[in-house]
Order: C-alpha cells, then sequence, then structure tokens
C-alpha cells in the first residue's frame, strides 16, 4: 500500500529528500550503500518509562488515607520533562527484545500514527520507608511507615485500615474511647495525668496563653527509596538508594480552640503534605541526575512500499534531522532521520539490505559515547537478572530547616470565649514552673549505671528497690490470700515479658533493674537502636510511660515475680491513643525477640483483626498471652469485649477478671465462664506509677498483671527446651482455686493461686 500524505506540497518535499527505493518491502534485492557520512551532530528528546509508585497509601493525622503515588509521579514527571530532555511513557508490561519478534501493523495513513517507542531505560522505585514525625516528647506521633515499623496495616498498600481511628461516628466523640476507660486521663489540672503536655516547642511565653491561634511544634519527615534503572539498550542495570530527610516547625494549635483535637489533625495533615512534597521534589532531582545520559532509541512501526521507515522515537521527541539510528539485532543495518513529526520520525535506509527491516525491529542511536550493546541473549538476561544489577553509592539529603505557614483551618474549628481564654491563661501562667517540670519529665532515657567497660550495672540500692517491692507486696492481704506471702522471691530462670501498653516508668526504682535489655539491638535506617524494646506510637527507642498505666501493671507483675525482665513495647500515647499497625507491630517484635509472655493488661470493644493475628503469631511460637477481660461490669456473652471473645479459638490465651481480696468480683469486672479462664486481686493494690510515685489502683488490667506474674514464676521453672510443648492455659489453671461466688465470671470460678 502507498502512503498517502495528508498534503500535496508536504508529498512533493518529502519525496525531494528521499533516495529512491524499491517498489516494494521484501523484494530481497540489496541496497546499495552509501558512502560513509560523517557522524551529524544529534539532539532530541530520549524516552523514559516511570513505572508507578505504589504501597505509598497512608493513613493521614485526620483519619483520610491518601495516595502519595501519584504526587510522586507527577512532581517526576515534571522534573524529567521540564528539561526538555525526556518523553516520559508508561512503562511496557514486558521489555522483550528477543530476535524474531515481528509486528504486523499496518503503515499508517498520513503523518499520524499508533506509535509504540521504546524506553531507553525504564525508572522503578520502591519506597522503603515514608514517614512523618510532629511533636515533642508526650505529644510525638508517628505517621506512615519505616524499616522497623511496617506491617499489612502501614505497608502503604491501604489494603487494611486503622481499627482505632480517633475521631469517628461510632465513638461520638473527639478522644479515643476504645479501652473502656483504661488509658483516660485522670486528676485535676494542673496537675493532672497530662499536665505539662500541651507547652510543645520553643518554651515562649507566648505559647502558653490560651486567646493566641497557633504554636509552633517540631516535626520530622524522611522519605527512603531504592531507585532500579534498567537501560539494557546502554548496557546499564543500575540501583541506588536516595535518603531525603527534612525538619523545621509549623503552626499546631494553642488552647483557643474549642475542637483543638480537630484542629490538631487539621494542622498535622497540612504540614505532612508539605512535608513530603518538599521531600518528593529533592528526590526527584536526585533520580533525574542519576538516569544521567541515555541512548536515543526508537522502534520500527512500519515500512512503505516506497522506502520510508517510520519509527517511533517518541510522541513529540524532536528527533533531529540526519540522527543515525543502527538495528540492535544487526548493527549493520544503519537507517538516517529525515523528518520528526508529533508521532515519530520518518527514516531511510543509509546501510544494509532493506529486506531485513521488519516493523518492531529495535534501533539505537548510533553514538560514540554509548559503548556497543551486548548480543540480545545476554542483554535480554541482563535486563533480568538481579544478580548483574550494579549497586550505585547511596545519596544521603538532609534538606534545610523549614518553617511551614500557617494552615488554613476554614472555619471549621471555633475559638473559645474571651472570658474562659483569660481564666485559662492565668491559671497556666500561675503554675507555668510545675508545668516545664512536667514536661521534661515526659519521653525520658533509661538511666543506667556502667562500669569501667561501659556495660549496663545495676547499683546496690536499685538492686534492693526491685526486692523490697516484691518483699512490700506479700504483706498485703490480696497475696496472703493466693499463698505467695511464703514462697521464693527468685526461682529458676528471668522469663521475658513483653508488655504491651503505654511503655514503662524504666527509671522508677520498682521497675529500673527489670527492664529486658536487647542482647542484640539492631540499628534501624534513622541509626536508632532498640536497647530495650520500642515505641510504636512515636517511632523512637524510648518507650517511656507518659502516661501511667504501663507502669502501673508492670509493677504489679513484678510484686509477684521480681526476677522477671519486662520487654516495654510503648502502643498508647498519653490520651490513649494507638493504632492497628502499632498493635500489631509489638506482637512482632515480642515474637521475633523472645519475649516468654505476653500482657495485655486492657481490653477493647472494637474486634481487631491486628489484635487477634498478634495472639496467633504468638500462639505460633506457643507464646502465652494474658489479657484483661475489661471494666464495664458486662456479662461478655451478651457485650463482646476483646480479645475475651476470642478465647475459644486460641489456645494461648489466657483472660483474667478482678475479684477483691475475699475472692468477691468488683462491680466493675466483665465476666462469663466461657470468655474468662480465671480470676485475680485486683482491687486497691498498691502499683508504682511515673515519676518515683505510688497509688492504689483496681482493674481487671491489673489483675491480668498479677495472673502474669503467677504464670511467669511458673516459666521461670520450665527449662527452655520444655516450654513449646506447655499448655500454659492448663498450667495456670491447675494451681487456682474453684470459688463457688465466681461460677458466672470465670471457668469453673476459678481463682489464682500461686503453686497450690
Amino acid at each position: 500500500m502507498k502512503l498517502r500524505f495528508q498534503s500535496t506540497i508536504a508529498a512533493v518535499l518529502l519525496m525531494a529528500i528521499l533516495p529512491a527505493s524499491p517498489t516494494a518491502h521484501g523484494a530481497g534485492k540489496k541496497r546499495k550503500s552509501a558512502p560513509p557520512a560523517a557522524v551529524v551532530p544529534t539532539s532530541g528528546k530520549r524516552v523514559l518509562a516511570i513505572a508507578p509508585v505504589e504501597r505509598v497509601r497512608i493513613e493521614m493525622p485526620d483519619n483520610t488515607i491518601r495516595d502519595f503515588g501519584d504526587d510522586f509521579l507527577a512532581r517526576l514527571r515534571t522534573r524529567f520533562t521540564q528539561a526538555n530532555e525526556f518523553v516520559v511513557v508508561d512503562p511496557e508490561p514486558e521489555f522483550a527484545i528477543q530476535s524474531g519478534f515481528r509486528s504486523h501493523k499496518a503503515a499508517p495513513d498520513g503523518f499520524e500514527w499508533e506509535s509504540s517507542p521504546v524506553p531507553a531505560a525504564t525508572v522503578r522505585i520502591d519506597v522503603d520507608a515514608m514517614s512523618f514525625v510532629t511533636g515533642a516528647r508526650g505529644g510525638r506521633m508517628f505517621y506512615g511507615f519505616d524499616d522497623r515499623m511496617r506491617n499489612s496495616f502501614n505497608d502503604g498498600s491501604g489494603n487494611k485500615l486503622n481499627e482505632f481511628p480517633i475521631n469517628t461516628a461510632e465513638t461520638g466523640q473527639h478522644q479515643p474511647s476504645w479501652f473502656d476507660g483504661n488509658f483516660t486521663p485522670y486528676g485535676s489540672k494542673p496537675f493532672d495525668s497530662l499536665s505539662g503536655l500541651d507547652l510543645g516547642d520553643g518554651f515562649g511565653l507566648d505559647i502558653l496563653f490560651a486567646w493566641l491561634r497557633v504554636k509552633y511544634a517540631r516535626y520530622r519527615a524522611e522519605l527512603k527509596l531504592v531507585v532500579d534503572i534498567q537501560a539494557p539498550l546502554a548496557n546499564r542495570n543500575e540501583r541506588r538508594a536516595v535518603h531525603v530527610s527534612g525538619k523545621g516547625y509549623f503552626y499546631d494549635v494553642a488552647g483557643g480552640y474549642a475542637a483543638w483535637d480537630g484542629a490538631i489533625r487539621i494542622a498535622r495533615r497540612d504540614a505532612m503534605l508539605k512535608a513530603f512534597n518538599r521531600a518528593f521534589e529533592q528526590a526527584s532531582e536526585h533520580i533525574r541526575k542519576t538516569v544521567g545520559p541515555l541512548p536515543l532509541t526508537a522502534r520500527i512501526d512500519a515500512l512503505s512500499e516506497d522506502g520510508r521507515i517510520f519509527i517511533a522515537t517518541g510522541r513529540r521527541a524532536e528527533i533531529a534531522a540526519g540522527t543515525r539510528y543502527l538495528s540492535i539485532e544487526d548493527p549493520s543495518l544503519i537507517l538516517l532521520v529525515r523528518e520528526s513529526f508529533h508521532a515519530g520520525s520518518v527514516a531511510s535506509l543509509e546501510k544494509g539490505e532493506l529486506s531485513r527491516l521488519y516493523p518492531g525491529m529495535i534501533l539505537r542511536e548510533v553514538s560514540d559515547k554509548f559503548p556497543a550493546p551486548a548480543p540480545l541473549s545476554r542483554m535480554h538476561l541482563a535486563a533480568m537478572d538481579s544478580e548483574s544489577t550494579r549497586q550505585l553509592d547511596g545519596i544521603i539529603v538532609d534538606l534545610p530547616a523549614e518553617n511551614l505557614p500557617v494552615p488554613e483551618f476554614g472555619g471549621s474549628v471555633k475559638k473559645i470565649s474571651r472570658l474562659r481564654a483569660f481564666f485559662k491563661s492565668l491559671l497556666e501562667t500561675v503554675f507555668l514552673p510545675y508545668r516545664i517540670w512536667r514536661y521534661y519529665q515526659y519521653d525520658r532515657s533509661y538511666k543506667a549505671r556502667s562500669d569501667a567497660s561501659g556495660d549496663s550495672i545495676a547499683s546496690e540500692a536499685q538492686t534492693r528497690s526491685v526486692r523490697e517491692w516484691a518483699e512490700a507486696a506479700r504483706t498485703e492481704t490480696w497475696a496472703r490470700k493466693i499463698g505467695i506471702t511464703d514462697k521464693p522471691l527468685e526461682q529458676g530462670r528471668s522469663p521475658v515479658v513483653a508488655i504491651i501498653d503505654s511503655g514503662i516508668d524504666y527509671n522508677h526504682p520498682a521497675l529500673h533493674d527489670a527492664l529486658w535489655l536487647n542482647p542484640a539491638p539492631t540499628r534501624d535506617l534513622s541509626g536508632q537502636l532498640d536497647r530495650y524494646g520500642w515505641d510504636f506510637i512515636s517511632g523512637d527507642s524510648r518507650p517511656n510511660d507518659d502516661g501511667y498505666h504501663g507502669t502501673r501493671v508492670a509493677s504489679a507483675l513484678l510484686a509477684i515475680a521480681p526476677s522477671a525482665r519486662i520487654m516495654p513495647l510503648k502502643v498508647f500515647n498519653p490520651w490513649g491513643v494507638t493504632s492497628s499497625a502499632a498493635i500489631l507491630g509489638a506482637f512482632e517484635y515480642a515474637v521475633s525477640h523472645g519475649a516468654d509472655l505476653i500482657l495485655c493488661a486492657w481490653s477493647t470493644r472494637r474486634n481487631s483483626e491486628a489484635l487477634e493475628r498478634g495472639i496467633t503469631l504468638a500462639g505460633s511460637k506457643n507464646i502465652p498471652v494474658v489479657a484483661a477481660a475489661g471494666d464495664l461490669g458486662r456479662d461478655l456473652r451478651i457485650a463482646p469485649s476483646y480479645p475475651a471473645a476470642y478465647a475459644a479459638l486460641h489456645p494461648n490465651l489466657i483472660i483474667v477478671t478482678a475479684v477483691d481480696s475475699l475472692d468477691r468480683p468488683l462491680k466493675f469486672s466483665n465476666g462469663h465462664p466461657a470468655h474468662v479462664h480465671l480470676a485475680a486481686p485486683g482491687a486497691a493494690i498498691r502499683v508504682a506509677e511515673p515519676r518515683r510515685m505510688e497509688t492504689r489502683a483496681s482493674s481487671t488490667g491489673i489483675a491480668a498483671a498479677i495472673a502474669a506474674g503467677a504464670l511467669a514464676r511458673l516459666i521461670s521453672g520450665i527449662p527452655e527446651g520444655d516450654a513449646q510443648d506447655t499448655h500454659w492455659r492448663e498450667l495456670l489453671q491447675q494451681t487456682a482455686e474453684p470459688v463457688a461466688g465466681l461460677k458466672a465470671y470465670s471457668e469453673g470460678g476459678l481463682s489464682l493461686r500461686v503453686d497450690r
């Protein structure tokens, strides 16, 4: 078929510049080679394929899900096209350039045709970490994922959503309430459990007054990428890590807003978007530099009967006339570009036999800048074989600190009255010294004495404190009731107990020397070592208790088992905020780091896949999980609580309710014999609190901690090699005593006894 031109004048001009050619493709006649021509300086745009950036769907601070893949891809495309160097296309399903490939596309009609360019390189980006951390000390929050904190609930796929959002229609309020008041702040202002948390960063006096609009809060954003560049036509197959981090301050919300928590989420969402977009911009620039120079590439789309060769050089690639291409399959075939159009270029055969050309043939620019391509078979393998990938030096970019502008709240947040603001400001000012002191008590590091070799050792006074705590507990009525009074303080090995909670005050004398120290800490991409657990809510290595609950239950456990070693895994912040990713991540950490026992001294009304998967994971290693029945005073058969509702499904799960020293159920204790395995003391138990404090507390969480302490004592007497085959629930129930008044609350009316 002869090519019809859109314009007679264009046809005449084109025929004038094209040399004579055979009238039919495939006639088998050898074309006379033209004399070697001087290399013509070439210009034009290279074709670059950029794969979609996947698995970057992140839960934002306002509980919405945002897919950052489109944002990142748009910036990459802009970065590569704005310099007029590249034509960006989507990658082909499979870039196969094997000999014998044939395409039977008809010759195009006119100067517009469906072209199929060949990428000079394909860029694929894997996001290893994408995190945003805001706030300081107790108010620090982690969003996104990194190498330490990544599972199916925050892996960027967005397939599984957080089961514990802060503000939903289900809760009907702006504060977390999934955990039955276990983490509710207590006390009277300004001496409550949250005193000083609102100070944030900076400590300028202006941020302490309620009527001001905003205050500064610290942020840090990190983006860690692995960039794969496959350019087989340039004999390149490379990989490079790119790490971009940025920090600064953004405008957080001061106390002058009535719905302060809603405004915080708006402010943090806005800051998160700006910080990530800034990181994307820098990462895109370094990816562009990594791609570097590439040859022009093309594919033969069609051959006309009059010898014109239509090649796919890239839409609007603007390939200059005189550019020469060679065939990858047969380098003796040389094509010369005569003219370029939007769809591609029109060329003629400069050297070789026309009969050997075919639609689909892969071409590459003739240039001394790039080495000759390898034979097809080896080149195809090089493109697909990861072992042949050349690892380039990583790039680390620390962006200059940038303070972000004031967010737009759009009238969605109302201010409090001026009168209320005046009294609030007055109160804050009067108690400012105390609040500043309290601020510095949050998020503290573990303080250990060191010998000359640098190894952590305990002082004699601290050692006595741990023992004295357990000895003092034995004088309590509840301790005599369960039979712990005349038992030795320590026996056998020291079991590791992972406490998934609000962290612990590991500097409290009653807990200090019971802290588990990681025998083989690992350093994450941010350089942090997990020496003694992890904070999954703040994303750092300090699982310090900024509330109170974790410290309370840890001290209750140590009152029974002072030889236990506590592995603190923090998943709740001072307000009780958590996430499915944090809960599952804590279970994964406990199992992988050798915990003998896991304590979840809380309950939730939320049927949680993350929680059940964590229990299942522990069960796969026969690790017992002790959990609270809940504190709503309900029949668990009628009003389910979790994890109690999973009791029949997981033999490693032990559910505990609370009784007083006379084995009477407490009025707030949940119970039912099908869901609770035994009762334990949980009324007015002396417990430790952060900042070297003590108090008395009552809850099924305290009861669960005491039962966990009893189980830890049993574990300490069993060799590690025999633990895998032990039925922990049955072992604990064997020493329990049936009580008639508890038959409606626990299985067989069982109440905890130690070594009965």
